[in-house]
């Protein structure tokens, strides 16, 4: 479901921008089932993993805020992921995957990015979904990856991401091209689905208002949004989860993003866009082909002119897959294990 645009407002196009990555749920009557034993899990097994074998650390960024993020190492690891949450997301919201990757040969180190999950906010309305310049999502990441996660101890690192996460893994890959062995991209952000706007007109609105105020439509993380037309995933009992683990953490949650994330975000993604050369690891790209929240097109171009990029279409998917149907997820995880077990089965760098 599209929300309706208001004629009292130039930009309720963009709902779709202010809710990348917010969550909600309620459940058909025919999935009640499934999903309260998947709640269940959550609590009694996810949940306890995330917490008692998850390290929390935290370092100072750029301007004095804080940025937190999650490991979970495995014994004797040589290879190493580094995950990016995409917008209004955190470490918390991918426990369930991070619970389902426990016996693979990895470390996972995840970052939350500045403005969500367990990071320190920029504005006083610690809801707003803001950041000042696009490149301190980068410049925390370097930092990150530097001081915490270590690359030169491992034979391969690779940078997995979802949504925003990917449009700041590849730039981060793109001036740091000796970090990583591969990237796995799900849904990547390179263009923002601005409904009938074009992105230079929604680019000049969103510069031309106050930098903090937020985009008009969309979840506000306050109230809960039904699951029937949601623009997230098809799986009842995925939504619900992905919902909950807010409920959990409830001060991690994240509402609308503000006009300069909007702004700073078209800038990144035109300029990427127009760079895919810029980008030298193997990529592998998961394309969620009812994507209603990022534009599919232009990850088929963006990969097309990549100079090593499979593209790896989704049919009946929308953009959180890691939340998608479960046949559709372990295809997902499938893949991405084999595709990185190939890159790593080349010589330690």
């Amino acid at each position: 479901m599209r929300l309706l645009s208001s004629p009292l407002h130039p930009l309720c196009g963009l709902a779709v921008a202010a809710t990348i990555g917010s969550s909600a749920c309620t459940a058909a009557p025919e999935d009640v089932s499934i999903t309260e034993a998947r709640l269940r899990n959550l609590h009694e097994v996810v949940l306890p993993y995330y917490e008692q074998s998850g390290q929390a650390g935290s370092f100072i960024g750029v301007d004095g805020v804080k940025i937190a993020h999650h490991t979970f190492r495995h014994a004797g690891a040589r290879s190493a992921i580094v995950f990016a949450p995409g917008r209004s997301e955190g470490s918390h919201s991918f426990m369930e995957l991070f619970y389902d990757l426990r016996d693979q040969p990895y470390d996972i180190f995840v970052i939350d990015h500045r403005g969500q999950g367990a990071s320190g906010r920029m504005l006083p309305d610690p809801l707003k979904g803001h950041v000042v310049k696009f490149q301190d999502y980068i410049t925390d990441y370097d930092q990150f990856v530097r001081d915490v996660v270590h690359p030169e101890r491992y034979d391969h690192v690779f940078g997995v991401a979802h949504s925003m996460g990917g449009a700041i893994t590849l730039r981060y890959a793109a001036q740091h091209p000796e970090t990583f062995d591969a990237l796995v991209l799900s849904a990547p952000m390179l263009q923002i689905d601005m409904g009938p706007l074009t992105e230079e007109t929604a680019l000049s609105y969103a510069s031309s208002v106050p930098a903090d105020e937020t985009v008009p439509l969309g979840g506000d993380g306050t109230t809960a949004p039904q699951f029937s037309g949601n623009y997230l995933t098809t799986n009842p009992a995925g939504f619900a989860v992905l919902n909950e683990v807010d409920n959990i953490y409830p001060t991690r949650r994240v509402g609308r993003a503000t006009y300069n994330w909007l702004a700073e975000s078209i800038r990144t993604n035109q300029d990427q866009r127009m760079h895919p050369e810029l980008i030298k690891q193997p990529i592998l790209l998961f394309q969620a082909l009812n994507d209603n929240v990022v534009v599919p097109a232009a990850q088929t171009t963006f990969c097309a002119a990549a100079t090593n990029c499979k593209l790896m279409p989704l049919a009946n998917t929308r953009h959180e897959l890691f939340y998608a149907d479960d046949n559709v997820r372990a295809n997902v995880l499938a893949e991405a294990f084999a595709f990185m077990g190939i890159v790593a089965s080349n010589p330690a760098r």
